[in-house]
């Protein structure tokens, strides 16, 4: 018999199940039909997005199924990117928005997870990934992974001859370009031929990040339970799956896991958390005073949509526990928020120095529910523009409602993480972020240059606030001219990811199994860069490891 064959494609039935269909030929045709069907025994591997990395969709009757963000659709770009505070608002509404699962999968992604180019192969797999979650996630920074795990979890071993891939992970596992590890153990084949014995469906879970992330664990916790009684309702064995998450979706699968929340831990065989702000980010509060920054073109774009100022980020912010979940927590370095002044006569441009750092103990209690200090988080006259009028509650005391939903989350949350944790983020001098916010002096407009004390730099009045960082201040003096200067956000210090900071990047607990502190990466596409993605890969590989 001729050793020659041609591959049948796989194929996915209404219900998941894989499937090969192949005709039948002539005696005289020896080419050989060859099915590549999964094993028996399943692991889903689920991934989590970040903020606003889920697509969203109308709700409860309000804008009905309209799409609410969705940041790979051009179109809808094109139209959102203009939207002004009052709309920002009405739209992007924890209560009237939900998660949409409609984006069909990219036809060149699907041609690299088939090697086919067929209608007919690609709507069979349309059809089965939107039943996987796909069609919730953005694919702009996630269907890379998501494809990457899908091919080679399920191609380690080709005509049983470990796969190039694979040998390329063994040879460059644990080099520099993986940057400073703890837990690093090599990864031999041996693990790799068991972990073959499984079958690595992938799946996404997006969820509505405009709410509190303790509900969004429990959606997750529920959708694990979902995925997994699927496969055993197909005839698989499913004890287990394992969680990987991008950011703000490091909390929610840490929810998701924890005990007073979604509890689904013994449901989970580990976790491999990207870039995940663990104690929050000072990002968060420079982008609620000052409006998200622009860094190339895919930058660009995602500021115009998130805001330019505050005038266009707070209306959001303030009525969305998700993103206040992102602020800085009792848990991260004390004193990241700080005001300067001119150090004696070394005049604006020498040297300054601290006049008042925050907070000491309490971020929320010192900063987050600051009314009229400069130098605090919300500005009460931004916080709605739409009127959204409920006689019960107004749209200040809303917003320390929502807060205080972001703080129980944080206390319950605590330092709990799975007990199988394997963990990876960005410290790189080139992807500065904001270890620390400071808000430096920046120069005299009216008056002496000598005199202003550091109760005046502490508590003046507010001439003025451009909203992209900068704020004049003036102290009323007898006799004089007022003085009045500026103070302005200075620019970010810390190594990290462009966003998410070194301190808190790093700040998991020394129960973590793996942390790989790794460089050459910005946040929003951290997992595009070839060795997050094999870090990853070799993490799943040593979770899998752990399996009875």
């Amino acid at each position: 018999m001729s050793d020659d064959f041609r591959i049948v494609p796989t194929l996915y039935d209404r219900e998941g199940r894989p499937y090969c269909a192949s005709i039948n030929s002539p005696v005289s045709n020896t080419v050989r039909a060859k099915c590549i069907l999964p094993p028996n025994k399943v692991i889903p591997v689920i991934f989590v997005p970040g903020i606003m990395g889920s697509n969203l969709r109308g709700a409860n009757g309000v804008r009905h199924d309209e799409i609410i963000w969705r940041p790979d659709d051009l179109e809808w770009v094109w139209e959102a990117k203009d939207l002004e505070p009052a709309e920002r608002q009405r739209r992007y509404n924890k209560n009237t928005t939900r998660v949409d699962f409609r984006a069909p999968v990219d036809e060149d992604l699907l041609f690299d997870l088939t090697g086919f180019r067929s209608k007919e192969i690609n709507g069979n797999w349309n059809a089965e990934f939107a039943r996987r979650g796909w069609g919730s996630v953005m694919q702009g920074s996630y269907a890379g992974i998501m494809c990457l795990m899908e091919y080679h979890l399920n191609r380690i071993y080709h005509n049983r001859q470990l796969s190039g891939y694979w040998r390329g992970i063994l040879s460059a596992q644990g080099g520099a370009r993986w940057g400073v590890l703890r837990g690093f153990r090599r990864l031999v084949e041996q693990e790799l031929l068991r972990a073959s014995e499984y079958w690595y469906p992938v799946h996404a879970v997006g969820y509505n990040w405009l709410q509190s992330n303790d509900l969004n664990g429990r959606y997750l916790a529920k959708m694990i339970d979902h995925y997994m009684n699927r496969y055993r309702r197909l005839g698989y064995q499913c004890s287990k799956s394992i969680l990987v998450t991008h950011s703000m979706g490091g909390l929610v699968a840490r929810a998701a896991v924890h005990p007073s929340m979604g509890n689904a831990a013994d449901k989970v065989l580990g976790v491999v958390h990207g870039v995940q702000p663990i104690v929050g980010a000072p990002a968060a509060y420079k982008r609620v005073r000052a409006g998200n920054e622009a860094v190339g073109i895919t930058g660009l774009i995602a500021a115009r949509l998130l805001g330019w100022s505050a005038a266009e980020v707070t209306p959001v912010f303030a009525q969305s526990p998700g993103p206040l979940e992102l602020l800085p927590t009792k848990r991260y370095p004390r004193h990241w928020l700080s005001i300067t002044k001119p150090n004696g006569n070394a005049g604006w441009r020498g040297e300054q120095i601290v006049v008042r750092a925050l907070p000491n103990a309490d971020p929320y209690a010192e900063i987050y529910r600051e009314r009229r200090a400069w130098w605090r988080l919300i500005n009460e006259n931004l916080i709605g523009p739409a009127r959204i009028v409920d006689p019960k509650i107004t749209p200040w005391n809303g917003y320390l409602r929502n807060l205080k939903r972001a703080e129980s989350f944080h206390d319950k949350l605590g330092n709990y993480f799975h007990g199988e944790t394997w963990l990876h983020y960005g410290a790189d001098p080139r992807q500065r972020a904001w270890g620390r916010v400071r808000w430096k002096f920046d120069g005299w407009i009216s008056g002496i240059e000598n005199g202003v004390s550091n109760q005046q730099i502490n508590n003046p009045l507010i001439v003025s606030d451009n909203f992209i960082g900068k704020v004049r201040l003036q102290v009323p003096t007898s006799g004089r001219k007022p003085l009045i200067w500026s103070h302005s956000i200075a620019s970010a210090e810390a190594d990290g990811d462009a966003t998410v900071p070194h301190q808190s990047g790093g700040a998991a607990p020394a129960s973590v199994k793996f942390v790989a502190r790794m460089r050459g990466f910005e946040h929003q596409e951290s997992y595009d860069n070839e060795n997050v993605q094999s870090v990853t890969l070799y993490s799943i590989i040593k979770i899998v490891g752990k399996m009875g």
